[in-house]
């Protein structure tokens, strides 16, 4: 079975790939101007883009939204809260996905799924189908999230892993000030409807695809390992890590020895590991941190602030709206570029 699904693999990498794609990416430790890190972090920036223009695009749209189809307080709370549960089903689709075919078509299948979301969204002609619409982009842009962490964190040297991957959080943000940007500058124009500020959205996850396949992003080394294509990992991970050849070996050797460990593992031994999980001292950080978040009541303040502050006029709201996501995006980028 293992043979049949690695066979099944190989054929799905021979149809995505160019036959020359490996020696044209990987041939030196860069790609034009760029490394092969450095490109692959460019390229990849539409999901947390998305995530981050939807939110805003949302919450400034609320107030046509809810008079265009007659809202009331529940049916808006319910709009604006259920579609994004199904952003599960990104997670398992995503799970599935990146283990069987890939993390490179796994970000190419998040990236048509969040145009489809924006797509149907803007062409909405009730509230369920601008839910649907909603909901399907939640599906995209969580399964595009995770997959790219898991992505940049496989392909990434150790000295700078812990910057590239967060800078998600950096592309959230610019997703949401070029939003309200877009809107502050756009405001009057007659032409520009909500429906048009929805489906703009797309136009990130369009670029993201195309740059993918055309710029030909490589496969996650650590995919081409799990499924026996040793030498195609270790070309991949030589260009990502600038030839370091000890690095890569370290590299190599810790995924084989945990790939082993997990096969022989049972569920009674999963489920221990899962019960010792709240004694690591980084498990309790990261819990204290979002529900820190979570209770802050930020989430509900992102998404409903323009309605909030609707009675003191749109241009004057969408203003402070836009102030409020450039300070935040500001005082992010020391963190993630200087002190990570």
């Amino acid at each position: 079975r293992a043979h049949g699904l690695r066979g099944c693999q190989a054929t799905w990498a021979l149809a995505t790939m160019a036959p020359d794609e490996r020696s044209a990416l990987l041939g030196g430790k860069s790609t034009g101007k760029l490394s092969t890190v450095q490109l692959a972090r460019a390229v990849t920036f539409a999901s947390s883009f998305s995530e981050g223009w939807e939110m805003a695009v949302c919450a400034m749209i609320l107030v046509p939204v809810t008079k265009e189809f007659g809202l009331s307080s529940i049916q808006l709370g319910l709009l604006m809260s259920l579609p994004p549960a199904l952003g599960l089903l990104g997670h398992l689709f995503m799970s599935w996905s990146m283990d069987i075919l890939g993390r490179r078509p796994t970000l190419i299948a998040s990236y048509v799924i969040c145009a489809v979301g924006c797509c149907v969204m803007a062409a909405s002609t009730d509230v369920i189908t601008l839910g649907l619409g909603k909901g399907i982009m939640a599906i995209g842009i969580k399964a595009g999230i995770i997959c790219v962490s898991v992505y940049m964190s496989e392909l990434s040297p150790a000295q700078s892993r812990g910057s590239l991957v967060s800078m998600e959080e950096l592309y959230i943000n610019f997703g949401m000030l070029s939003a309200t940007g877009a809107a502050w500058v756009l405001m009057g124009v007659e032409a520009v409807t909500w429906r048009a500020y929805v489906a703009f959205g797309a136009v990130a996850p369009v670029i993201a695809l195309v740059s993918v396949v055309a710029l030909r992003v490589p496969e996650s080394p650590r995919y081409l390992q799990m499924w026996g294509r040793q030498a195609e990992a270790e070309e991949v991970l030589r260009s990502a890590l600038n030839g370091d050849e000890e690095e890569i070996a370290r590299t190599l050797y810790h995924w084989s020895t945990a790939g082993a460990n997990m096969e022989h593992k049972t569920g009674i031994e999963h489920a221990e590991e899962l019960q010792t999980l709240p004694k690591h001292s980084g498990f309790r950080l990261a819990t204290c941190c979002w529900m820190a978040r979570a209770g802050s009541g930020i989430t509900i303040i992102a998404s409903y602030f323009t309605l909030f502050l609707s009675s003191m006029g749109e241009e004057a709201a969408l203003g402070w709206f836009t102030l409020g996501h450039l300070a935040k995006t500001l005082s992010l980028i020391p963190s993630v570029l200087l002190f990570i």
